[in-house]
């Protein structure tokens, strides 16, 4: 999965795939994800969980012609927030996450920046600003 780079991508892969009976998640990296399965049919299962949470599956070893098209599909936002603790990523990971037109996000909050990136499937940067402000928090683009 070439576009599940971040924590929050890897958690909601994660999150997807254990609401599937009868899966294990094993393992979960940058890029990548182990699952037990009980039979080979419920490979599909797992890969339609995964791009139905907005993510590319890749066999592994191979690479999809694809990819690059995909990931350069959409446009990337970066802003700078005030976000400052885990309280305040809850607050804004729930108005993000209900945004529509948002393939992933990811917000830093170990820098002075704090800032935000988000990768577009349709969502403005203007819509993404209105969010996050909703959330009440302020928000500029960078």
């Amino acid at each position: 999965m070439p576009d599940m780079q971040s924590n929050h991508c890897q958690l909601r892969v994660q999150q997807a795939v254990n609401n599937l009976p009868g899966i294990q998640v094993t393992k979960v990296q940058a890029g990548a994800l182990e699952v037990n399965l009980g039979d080979a049919g419920e490979q599909d299962a797992v890969i339609a969980a995964i791009q139905k949470a907005g993510y590319t599956v890749v066999e592994p070893g191979t690479e999809s012609p694809d990819t690059a098209a995909e990931m350069d599909e959409g446009e990337t936002f970066r802003f700078s927030t005030n976000v400052h603790c885990g309280g305040c990523l809850a607050q804004v990971r729930t108005a993000l996450d209900a945004a529509e037109g948002i393939c992933h996000w990811d917000l830093d909050i170990s820098t002075p920046e704090k800032v935000l990136t988000v990768h577009s499937e349709g969502i403005t940067r203007k819509a993404v600003m209105e969010a996050v402000q909703k959330a009440g928090f302020s928000i500029e683009e960078i």
